[in-house]
């Protein structure tokens, strides 16, 4: 499946970096996978910075290392977390996104039109 990337962000006074890849598949169905930063998001604990929202949807993956003798799970083993998908609960606006989140978890809840319109300015 050939990889297609756009990138670009709005010209307005909340920053949002929208990339977009494009996978094309044997039969030409095209899929759109899109990977979401807003700059002014800190992470959990900061604001939302589109409504001040302070409660937040998260995704992570969570990985571990088992096994052994004895038997240990440990956490900390090769960067075990990482973030998938930010959402504020009050507006609903997605503030992170990497690509493949939107095929692991169903994200139709989280439609941002603000996202869509980005990904349509990209050229501009």
């Amino acid at each position: 499946m050939p990889l297609k990337t756009t990138t670009g962000h709005d010209g307005g006074e909340i920053h949002r970096n929208i990339t977009e890849y494009t996978l094309e598949g044997p039969g030409g169905e095209v899929e759109s996978l899109l990977r979401v930063r807003t700059a002014e998001f800190d992470g959990i604990g900061s604001e939302c910075p589109f409504c001040g929202g302070l409660e937040f949807t998260r995704f992570e993956t969570r990985g571990d290392h088992m096994g052994g003798s004895p038997a240990i799970s440990r956490t900390d083993y090769g960067s075990a977390t990482r973030t998938l998908f930010i959402s504020c609960k009050e507006c609903r606006r997605r503030l992170f996104q990497e690509p493949l989140a939107g095929q692991m978890f169903d994200l139709s809840n989280y439609t941002d039109e603000d996202v869509n319109d980005l990904v349509d300015q990209q050229g501009t």
